[in-house]
């Protein structure tokens, strides 16, 4: 029996101006290519496109558009994403983003016609949709839990609100969730009522995802079902599910030929690769403490660690402390402040665990670290691995006993 051929669709995806967003984006991008669709995708350039060119796994249907970034006074310049400019300075970057409209206008309009953009804080996006006449959806990297419980239009987050309202959960919030605000993260969430840009960040979102023809959401049914459901209630719209959208290692991903020479050193599954994101700006002694923790920590787990890598790329100086050691002096331990792409160093065979910052935009490593085992020798293997979540099931986002899927499911994309 033939199988009926499904439409090429035409994707155009634009998200905000940082790594930890950009990078899920093309990991679905990949995704969609790898169906036949065509995407077209919109970044900060030329660095940064230049940094994250080889995560292009289908050039022949994915493009990348350069969009040049506005200079706003008091934004550094040459600034592209936020690993360019000191927190402090962040709202500025979103006045950039705006300033891009015309930009992203002339692009879309030169490509399209367009089926679908995918955005996330651009909240001009639907407009120009409707103005053009393709669809748009709103792709979220970050946790539902964080976006049922804050990003919501019920949940009206503003200045001047006391602990004892950013206490209170939203209206019709999952009454038996245990996650509920804290005194932790009442102090961090009131960064949300602050303006970013013309608007606060937290009415930028709302307002981004309301105005949206649809919603997607990087996670799964299995992990976030009651909050998926709960944003759905809130935005009266239903969130298609990708799952964490698990990009392939790649031996072909170009690395510098400085750490490829220092990795072939290593036999495989020997060094620990340590990477903390283009936003972590750690003090020196912070980070010298961070490496002699690691270093305890493998040797006590493994019976000595062959290399512990760490990579930056804020400038910081960070390897005082070290020199004169006997671990620094047998080239067991290597300290860089320079761009490494992660999927490139992640994919050298000698790699055998990778540390990252406790992101939720990272939670694809410690799900990527299950599925290969083998890497790190028979340390690895885990007794309580089970059968909880299914691989396939869960790279698409398709929910547990009632089929919900998405974006990365046969039947709702192709």
């Amino acid at each position: 029996m033939a199988t009926r051929k499904q439409p090429q669709l035409k994707v155009a995806m634009f998200p905000w101006f940082a790594i930890g967003h950009i990078t899920p984006y093309i990991h679905l991008s990949n995704r969609l290519a790898a169906r036949g669709h065509r995407v077209h995708f919109l970044l900060p350039g030329p660095t940064t496109l230049a940094k994250l060119a080889p995560l292009n796994r289908h050039p022949h249907l994915i493009t990348f558009h350069p969009i040049a970034v506005p200079h706003v006074d008091g934004l550094p310049r040459g600034a592209e994403t936020t690993a360019d400019v000191p927190p402090h300075l962040t709202p500025l970057l979103f006045a950039a983003l705006d300033a891009t409209e015309d930009q992203f206008r002339s692009t879309v309009s030169r490509v399209g016609p367009l089926d679908v953009v995918l955005y996330d804080s651009a909240m001009w996006v639907p407009r120009i949709g409707r103005e053009l006449g393709f669809l748009t959806m709103t792709y979220g990297v970050v946790s539902a839990a964080v976006g049922a419980l804050r990003l919501v239009p019920s949940a009206r987050l503003a200045k001047g609100m006391t602990d004892e309202e950013m206490a209170r959960t939203p209206p019709g919030y999952p009454p038996h969730s245990a996650v509920v605000p804290r005194p932790d993260e009442i102090k961090q969430s009131r960064i949300f009522a602050e303006n970013f840009g013309s608007v606060s960040l937290y009415d930028r979102i709302v307002t981004s995802v309301s105005g949206g023809d649809a919603m997607a959401l990087r996670t799964c049914w299995e992990l976030e079902g009651v909050f998926v459901k709960y944003m759905e209630e809130q935005y009266g719209k239903r969130a298609l599910l990708t799952g964490p959208i698990l990009p392939d290692r790649d031996h072909r991903l170009g690395l510098d030929e400085k750490w490829a020479a220092w990795l072939s050193k290593y036999p495989r599954g020997s060094v620990v690769y340590c990477a903390f994101g283009s936003e972590s700006l750690l003090q020196k002694d912070q980070f010298q403490e961070l490496l002699r923790r690691v270093r305890v920590m493998w040797e006590a787990f493994s019976g000595g660690a062959e290399a512990i890598g760490r990579v930056r790329d804020d400038g910081g100086g960070v390897s005082g402390g070290f020199r004169g050691e006997g671990d620094r002096r047998r080239g067991r331990e290597r300290v860089g402040v320079r761009w490494v792409g992660a999927a490139a160093a992640d994919s050298g065979p000698p790699v055998g665990r990778v540390l990252r910052e406790p992101l939720w935009v990272r939670f694809d490593v410690g799900v990527a670290a299950e599925r290969l085992p083998d890497r790190a020798g028979p340390q690895a293997e885990r007794s309580d691995r089970g059968d909880d979540v299914d691989d396939e099931r869960f790279e698409s986002g398709r929910g547990g006993g009632e089929g919900r899927g998405g974006l990365g499911e046969q039947g709702e994309v192709e």
